[in-house]
């Protein structure tokens, strides 16, 4: 009887190599991959040739060949030496990398994505994330801000470092510079949606921050007329806050 593996592939987690930029760090990471690899039985000779770390050993000593020229004569073509050395170490780890996970991933080396992982683990490697979980909504934004000039806004978010969206939308709305007579913008957030309605013609205007983006500035606004702030946070489409508290501010 065939028996077919329905586990899906685990992956090396390649940036955690292909992200260095100094020379000694990458001399490290590739002998740190050698020492490793070598000396653990599923990544010995002969499933990983032994040249093959005889190469890597090359490619490393090479780097530090160029990093020792530069340092003697600094010449452009010596630090382009160095970039050219570097590169040659990155496809050495790369083609590693292809080595580890075929044989990590193998069914005789392992019955779970769990096993797989601790098979990549001890190639000095780095296992990707086995579940990837999701962000879900991120806590409400609190928007605090101030007039910088005609027609310039600052905004800011004021939370803490627990904040961490994907993104930050802010919406400026043109509005009464009071609440007294019921003509100001309602907003609100309806099925992951933000829904506006203003008594009249109203000038809107958005930004929004990145990541951990914790200000954004509005300019073009109209000079000394009140705008309604409000402002939300995403993780993806489906993953979004509560709206912030209303922020009236003039342009």
């Amino acid at each position: 009887m065939i028996t077919i593996s329905t586990l899906r592939k685990l992956f090396v987690k390649r940036t955690d190599f292909t992200n260095i930029k100094h020379a000694a760090a990458l001399i490290q990471y590739i002998i740190n991959c050698i020492n490793a690899g070598s000396g653990f039985s599923l990544y010995e000779d002969p499933n990983i040739p032994t040249e093959f770390y005889e190469e890597g050993t090359a490619r490393f000593e090479a780097i530090q060949t160029a990093v020792n020229t530069y340092a003697k004569v600094r010449k452009k073509a010596n630090k382009r030496a160095i970039s050219t050395a570097m590169a040659r170490g990155m496809n050495w780890l790369a083609v590693y990398a292809d080595m580890v996970e075929a044989i990590a991933n193998a069914d005789a080396n392992r019955k779970t994505r769990e096993e797989a992982a601790a098979n990549i683990s001890q190639s000095f490697l780095t296992p990707e994330k086995l579940n990837q979980r999701r962000k879900g909504a991120p806590e409400t934004p609190v928007i605090v801000g101030k007039n910088i000039g005609t027609g310039k806004v600052v905004i800011r978010i004021a939370n803490g470092k627990t904040y961490r969206p994907t993104k930050t939308i802010i919406v400026a709305i043109e509005g009464p510079e009071t609440l007294d007579d019921g003509t100001e913008p309602v907003v609100n957030i309806v099925n992951g949606l933000l829904e506006i309605t203003v008594a009249g013609a109203a000038h809107i205007v958005f930004s929004s921050a990145d990541g951990k983006g914790k200000k954004t500035d509005f300019k073009g606004l109209k000079a000394g007329i009140a705008y309604h702030f409000f402002a939300y946070g995403m993780n993806g489409k489906k993953q979004v806050s509560e709206l912030s508290g209303r922020l009236i501010l003039r342009g």
